[in-house]
């Protein structure tokens, strides 16, 4: 085989703006793929005519090896980035190559007449096509044709073989089939043939190489011009675009295919643009990318998230800070972290790039879990999330509303982004508790009934998208609702006074009266509505915690104050938290329960605690509890935990709340107690925004055997690889301060495990990756005599 020449390494003067997230690679040439490190990348140098290459990137630079010819390059990499496979064309001949880490380049058997085009993630198979003739009855002598091959690149020689090919030749010798995209093990296979790329096919072969099943794509309905570009690692979608007018495809539609499906064409969303192309999928991501037009005749990059596809298109921009403009976002990493662009810089030079998706400026990585903002209405003001969905998918709250004088109700998800409840403009409405499935809302709104405007408990369904008047005639709000959705508990006027209530199917309207006072309130209800929890003026006009059972009615909870709130109860009815006055004038939490009682959870001296800003709510379990204290100054959102007591929030986050955020308030937590909502500063935007945070409850209870060790160690992990969790265990053989901590492959702190003196003896602990990337880790483990580190793997 004759060995190829190599173009000695190559320094491009790039250094990189350290603001933007996009790493400029090349000005004079493209990308076709990258490496799960974002270390490697392949595609081509000098624009005009292209040179097969492969790119080095290092943080301030990148370096460059390519094969000296033109009409080239190089266009798929393996995870690691060690091995690369592409082509190029010379003298009217293709030539299909392979780089190897190394030992450079080399051409693939077959060639003067092939072309690879993908490569498996192991790098031990390369993709593509080769020529070979034979006779049709348009040319009974010879005609020569693309014929799908594969090489086996880990061979010594290399060795080629041809795939079985799943349509006949046409009588008209059209049928061109060329493997265009692989999935990652290689079993999965994206053909396309015929002229101009229309006819479209899915392959998977068994694993002796035989054919094992086939499906051809067509495009939907009246888009009779279908071009597919890429298919996914695991083999189950395949994307591209659709024409209705021509072959050259001037009006693209993005559309993608789905085994889920049964492979029938889907158009992806793409208003407010004119046209889009879908270039990439990544289902380890969740997310596909592409290019879209704007009504200005600008080209943008586009991404959508394969959940929502069909319905939502978003800007890359709005969630990564560039420094310039993005045209278009391709090829992602198999491991779903980088994706390559093309765009122009601050300075409208224009480039190919790569970007981390992983640093988005709303969505920021913690050693302690991670935070999102999520944004605010237009004109509103001192937003407030009231609750958040177990899987943290959902948000609602309210807002005050500039523009108008009134409040807003809101709803999140990452598919819609931050919308209100209702679009009417000059009426109220206050969205106050959620199921924790995010289907049902309920608070307070203001109706019309007859010619006046009255509030009215207001309960909104995802299945109508409306708000619905549950009391006509009753003044009332609603505070919570059940997390089966059949009770909703509140305050009403039904007499004047404002009592407690509670409402469902069953029972109707429940007036739950008061400890012998004037007024009550619910706040809280259990899951099945048979427990409610508030607060209740008594016969001296003292604020009293109550707990409300069905059967039963209404108990003082006996806490020794004369200002008493019970503000949450869990799903079983049995644990309540609240905020009681102490006898210093300050607000303490306490925790109550049926068995054991009061428990003052005192309060964190802060400053000047006078009050709670926003009442405590609680996971399901009781364990963690999240509020807001006024303090001198200002104020502090918490987060309670037995055995961390309180915790300031903005401390717990500060390695990313760096750039002058500071978070205002903690509203509510997840039942899971693994999501936190409240309202914040963020300093991107210079705005006030509901934030959400997503704690990273990396480890569970430290384990302590009764082995006294004699010396340090740290032992290999098990599992590994892992999915999603895996234990590493440790010795101390000597009373000492112990951090272990877990890093990614770029040295970042991902998760502090252990940060204490710990006791001699043998411990172990179990790390849970269930928020992380696949990927390589490493974990250290570090005292003032030892120091360790080992290696990991997250394959899910």
């Amino acid at each position: 085989m004759k060995k190829a020449f190599v173009y000695p390494l190559l320094f491009i003067l790039l250094v990189f703006n350290s603001f933007s997230q996009v790493k400029w690679v090349t000005r004079s040439g493209w990308l076709n793929d990258i490496s799960d490190d974002g270390k490697v990348a392949v595609g081509s140098v000098e624009s005009t005519y292209g040179t097969p290459t492969i790119f080095f990137i290092y943080p301030d630079s990148v370096t460059y090896q390519n094969f000296g010819w033109w009409l080239g390059a190089m266009t798929s990499v393996s995870s690691d980035g060690k091995v690369a496979v592409g082509g190029y064309y010379s003298y009217e001949t293709r030539n299909a190559y392979v780089w190897f880490a190394n030992s450079g380049f080399s051409l693939l058997p077959g060639s003067p007449s092939a072309q690879a085009f993908a490569i498996t993630s192991d790098g031990s198979l390369g993709f593509g096509w080769s020529l070979f003739t034979y006779g049709c009855p348009r040319d009974p002598n010879s005609y020569r044709h693309h014929w799908p091959t594969v090489w086996d690149l880990k061979a010594s020689p290399i060795t080629r073989s041809d795939l079985p090919n799943p349509s006949p030749i046409d009588s008209n010798c059209g049928a061109v089939y060329e493997i265009w995209d692989v999935s990652d093990d290689g079993k999965t296979l994206l053909l396309l043939g015929s002229w101009g790329w229309q006819d479209i096919k899915v392959v998977h072969l068994k694993n002796d190489g035989s054919l094992d099943w086939w499906v051809s794509l067509n495009g939907p309905t009246g888009y009779p011009y279908a071009r597919a570009v890429s298919i996914s690692g695991d083999g189950t979608i395949v994307v591209g675009y659709v024409d209705s007018i021509n072959i050259n495809f001037n009006e693209p539609v993005p559309v993608m295919w789905r085994a889920s499906n049964n492979w029938q064409p889907e158009i992806l969303a793409r208003f407010p643009y004119m046209r889009a192309r879908a270039y990439d999928v990544n289902t380890n991501a969740g997310i596909i990318t592409g290019t879209a037009m704007t009504p200005g005749w600008v080209w943008e990059a586009v991404i959508w998230d394969i959940s929502t596809a069909t319905q939502r298109v978003k800007r890359v921009s709005d969630f990564y800070e560039v420094d310039g403009r993005l045209e278009s976002a391709g090829r992602i990493s198999r491991n779903g972290r980088f994706v390559i662009v093309k765009g122009v810089d601050k300075n409208n030079q224009g480039g190919w790039g790569v970007l981390d998706l992983t640093l988005r400026k709303d969505y920021k990585n913690s050693v302690n879990g991670r935070l999102l903002w999520l944004g605010k209405l237009p004109y509103s003001y001192r937003i407030t999330p009231t609750a958040v969905s177990s899987d943290g998918s959902v948000v609602t709250g309210y807002t005050g509303d500039g523009a108008s004088g009134t409040n807003k109700s809101f709803r999140w998800t990452q598919q819609t982004g931050l919308v209100p409840l209702r679009g009417h403009r000059y009426l109220d409405d206050w969205a106050n508790s959620m199921t924790p499935d995010g289907k049902l809302i309920v608070g307070r709104a203001a109706f019309y009934e007859g010619s006046s405007v009255v509030d009215r408990t207001f309960v909104w369904r995802d299945t109508t998208g409306a708000l619905e008047n549950l009391l006509p005639n009753i003044t009332s709000i609603a505070n919570d609702i059940s997390s089966d959705g059949s009770t909703i508990v509140g305050y009403a006027y039904p007499s004047g006074s404002k009592h407690a209530y509670r409402w469902n199917v069953v029972d109707g309207f429940q007036d739950l009266g008061t400890l012998g006072g004037r007024e009550s309130e619910a706040w809280a209800v259990s899951s099945d509505g048979s427990v409610v929890v508030g607060w209740s003026q008594d016969s001296s006009g003292y604020t009293k915690a109550f707990r409300w059972v069905k059967g039963i009615g209404m108990q003082n909870l006996g806490i020794q104050s004369r200002e008493s709130y019970a503000t949450d109860v869990s799903p079983d009815g049995k644990t309540v938290i609240g905020y009681f006055r102490a006898p210093d004038g300050g607000f303490n939490l306490f925790r109550w329960n049926v068995s054991s009682g009061f428990t003052d959870l005192g309060r964190k001296d802060w400053g000047i605690s006078t009050v709670f800003v926003e009442a405590p709510k609680m996971s399901s379990d009781g364990s963690r509890i999240v509020g807001t204290y006024a303090v001198s100054g200002g104020s502090r959102p918490f987060l309670w935990t037995a055995d961390s007591g309180f915790i300031d929030l903005n401390q717990m986050f500060s390695d990313i709340l760096n750039d002058g955020s500071v978070l205002v308030n903690a509203t509510a937590i997840s039942p899971n107690g693994k999501f936190i909502v409240g309202r914040g500063y963020n300093a991107f935007n210079g705005q006030e925004n509901v934030y959400l945070l997503e704690l990273n409850f990396t480890t569970s209870v430290l384990e302590k055997s009764q082995v006294v060790p004699v010396s340090f160690n740290l032992y290999q992990n098990y599992p590994n690889p892992f999915n999603p969790s895996t234990t590493i265990e440790f010795d101390i053989p000597e009373r000492t301060f112990v951090k272990l901590v877990v890093y990614d492959i770029l040295g970042r702190e991902i998760a502090t495990i252990v940060d204490k003196e710990l006791d001699p003896g043998r411990y172990k602990v179990n790390f849970n990756a269930e928020n992380l990337s696949n990927g390589i880790y490493f974990y250290t483990l570090k005292t003032a005599k030892f120091t360790k580190t080992n290696k990991m793997v997250l394959l899910k």
